[in-house]
């Protein structure tokens, strides 16, 4: 670093043993430095595609309700990013008051926090 502090980073151009940074030099996490992954088999390809398809339909839901239905019955399609989109989708649809406009035109200012541990669909 600069004022002459004497460490180690400072001999190596302020980047220690980890290398020149992004996009830069040897080591780091530069661009182009992810191991090249053989191609998905159809099988493979169908698993991404419809796990993309259930994000893009999960991120579409302004009403819980509706959420908790279709998580309910494509749960058994779902992967690990199907279900942290689902939960955070859920988290936030279930906050008091959430989206006052959208709810006003629905004739509903006053949406209450639903308990969705007690949702009977998840027992």
């Amino acid at each position: 670093g600069a004022g002459g502090g004497g460490s180690a980073s400072s001999s190596r151009g302020g980047r220690g043993a980890r290398g020149a940074g992004r996009g830069g030099g040897e080591g780091g996490r530069g661009f182009g430095t992810r191991a090249k992954l053989p191609r998905a088999n159809k099988e493979g390809m169908e698993r991404i595609r419809r796990g993309r398809l259930n994000n893009s339909n999960i991120a579409q839901f302004e009403d819980l309700q509706e959420l908790l239905t279709f998580v309910d019955e494509n749960v058994h399609k779902f992967n690990c990013v199907n279900f942290s989109t689902a939960i955070h989708r859920i988290g936030k649809l279930n906050k008091p008051l959430k989206n006052r406009r959208y709810n006003a035109r629905r004739g509903d200012l006053r949406q209450a926090a639903l308990p969705v541990n007690e949702d009977p669909r998840f027992h």
